[in-house]
């Protein structure tokens, strides 16, 4: 670049400079905010002076500025000397920077100082409607603004609302509003907004799009199973026993007369194949996701609706049935399985607890789990009762009826989980046995606890300090103890309606019995993983969704009272367990609080969109 002139009128910034002293390698340049030095590359000359920034308002009167550019449109670039003459009579430094000002504003001409270009009529025209809707977009924008700091939005805001529900669902980052508030950009601030303004409401739950999981049942068609011969168990009587409500049932009990153990399950995989549309559909949900205002099941509903795979509600149900016999230490001795039908009575777990002082059949499979409990207890299993509880949502949208029932352990509810695992025992130990490559559930030995002195033994910061120290299951192509059930091998088999790595066995299995061949066991390790994947998100949002609706009660029951004891204790901060609601949630460590140090809470504030709860504790005596 040549030396620029003393007095010259340069553009620096967007704004007018004049330069003070010339020079390569920095120049210096009187600007409206006052003298600087620059690079020469950092300005470019508009005029070569003498000028006055004082002068550069006034460039004197001016042609019609469409008239000057429809008199260059069409013909080769001009300078802005040129542009300055045609519009004012005279190329002033006053008149450069007025001229220059219409060129950088775009509208009529676009362009450099040596080559300066006129806009078509219809250009000018497309040009001018962009900048009235962009006006009217940013009146609407402020108005949008101002309505959502006084708390309320319309309809017609639902354009501005988009990207704000879009990030509090995991959809997108950012938030324009969040930011012109000056608000951290986050999901948690987005869902906070949209309840402030009144677009969202309780019952809008954010967690299953946030995960990225289906919001409806699959909807690929499943084909009718091929007949087959069946063994006929309809003399045995069996019971399905579940929650109310279950839509689902998968799995019954029974015993025949040489005092066998039956566990009968859902014979889902007669109608999913293996790499079938919905056998690829189901892997990817990985199981079915129960929430508490809805289910969104891992096999289309026609699997149970149409197809009948569920067991019961009356007539004959498809199954595979296990057998098991077992000594009298509780040890699973043989299993067999079956290609079956069987007619299957439902029960809810309240309906068998209360005939079970009159049913010898209810007493004989308990007295049978019982001795397989205890068995696996004293091969090292860990016991956990730990509070739960099982939320229904029913009602409208902006004032749902919740119902939060504690499960409370019951024979009933031990005899059912103790059948599944034999189940599962049983067919780890025969797919050892012949080599069948199978998805085994296997966990480590929980470390022994180091440090502050354990809590008081049955407390249930004793079951937290215990559950804490587990490490997590997983899906091993290989068979492995699992530690936390006392068992050498274990396999689950008896939820291939809600549990993809349920039915991948089922799959295993039928294919084995049949002949066909089998998964290699990489094959189905890979398709195990994949499926245990999902599950983890679909396990995630369970939690999470239900820790959102227990705050929501909470949330209509302001002042809310409850029995709560203190479970951990780390520097100032503590974990506090409701057992009534089945609530775990930080607290500030109360004084003198220490892991099984009991409490009565009682709700103070309920921070919804963080899942967050404030209580105070009064520590609870004698």
């Amino acid at each position: 670049m040549s030396e620029l002139p003393t007095g010259g009128l340069v553009l620096y910034k967007g704004r007018p400079a004049r330069v003070k002293k010339p020079g390569e390698g920095r120049l210096e340049i009187e600007t409206e905010g006052g003298s600087r030095r620059v690079r020469p590359k950092d300005v470019t000359l508009l005029h070569g002076g003498p000028c006055r920034l004082a002068d550069l308002s006034d460039p004197g009167p001016a042609e019609p500025v469409e008239a000057v550019r429809d008199l260059l449109h069409g013909e080769d670039p001009c300078d802005l000397a040129t542009l300055a003459e045609l519009l004012f009579g005279g190329a002033t430094p006053a008149a450069s920077w007025a001229a220059w000002q219409l060129v950088a504003d775009g509208l009529h001409f676009s362009g450099s100082p040596e080559a300066v270009l006129a806009r078509s009529p219809l250009e000018v025209s497309e040009e001018s409607e962009r900048r009235h809707q962009a006006a009217r977009r940013a009146r609407a924008w402020s108005a949008f603004v101002e309505r959502v700091r006084g708390g309320a939005v319309t309809d017609e805001d639902e354009e501005f609302l988009r990207p704000l529900q879009d990030l509090a669902l995991g959809r997108r980052e950012g938030s324009p509003v969040l930011k012109e508030l000056g608000r951290a950009e986050s999901a948690e601030n987005a869902h906070a907004l949209l309840l402030e303004v009144g677009r969202w409401s309780v019952s809008d739950v954010p967690y299953r799009a946030r995960a990225g999981l289906p919001l409806e049942a699959p909807r690929a068609a499943l084909a009718d199973p091929s007949p087959e011969p069946r063994k006929d168990l309809t003399h045995l009587p069996a019971l399905a026993i579940d929650d109310e409500g279950s839509r689902d049932p998968d799995d019954a009990v029974s015993l025949d007369e040489d005092g066998a153990l039956w566990v009968h399950v859902a014979d889902a995989a007669s109608a999913v194949l293996s790499e079938s549309p919905v056998d690829r559909e189901a892997r990817d949900r990985g199981a079915t996701l129960y929430l508490p205002d809805g289910t969104i099941p891992m096999l289309p509903r026609e699997a149970v609706d149409r197809l009948g795979l569920g067991l019961g509600p009356e007539g004959e149900s498809p199954a595979l049935s296990f057998r098991l016999l077992l000594d009298e230490e509780g040890r699973v001795t043989e299993c067999a399985f079956l290609i079956s039908r069987v007619r299957v009575e439902r029960l809810t777990y309240g309906a068998a607890e209360q005939r079970l002082d009159r049913d010898p059949l209810l007493q004989r499979l308990v007295e049978l789990t019982d001795r397989a409990r205890s068995r696996r207890l004293t091969a090292g299993a860990v016991d956990l009762e730990w509070p739960e509880a099982r939320i229904r949502v029913e009602g409208g949208t902006e004032a749902p009826v919740i119902r939060i029932e504690p499960l409370v352990p019951s024979p009933i509810r031990r005899m059912v989980a103790e059948a599944m695992i034999l189940a599962g025992e049983g067919m780890a130990r025969t797919a050892v046995e012949s080599g069948l490559a199978m998805p085994f559930s296997v966990q480590e030995a929980a470390p022994e606890s180091e440090g502050d002195a354990p809590p008081p033994e049955g407390s249930l910061a004793a079951a937290f300090a215990l559950r804490r120290r587990q490490t997590p299951a997983r899906v091993s192509g290989e068979p492995a103890p699992h530690r936390g059930l006392g068992l050498q091998a274990y396999v689950r088999v008896t939820s291939p309606l809600r549990r993809y790595v349920d039915l991948l066995a089922h799959q295993q299995l039928r294919a084995w019995a049949s002949e066909a061949e089998p998964l290699e066991r990489d094959q189905m390790f890979e398709r195990a993983a994949q499926a245990e994947a999902a599950a983890r998100a679909v396990r995630r949002t369970e939690r999470l969704a239900n820790r959102h609706w227990t705050l929501v009660q909470l949330r209509q029951r302001p002042g809310w009272q409850g029995e709560a004891e203190l479970i951990d204790a780390r520097g100032r901060r503590g974990t506090l367990v409701i057992p009534e609601l089945a609530l775990e949630t930080p607290v500030s460590l109360p004084p003198g609080g220490r892991p099984g140090s009991l409490y009565a809470a009682t709700v103070r504030h309920v921070d919804l969109p963080r899942l967050d709860l404030h209580v105070d504790l009064r520590e609870r005596t004698g």
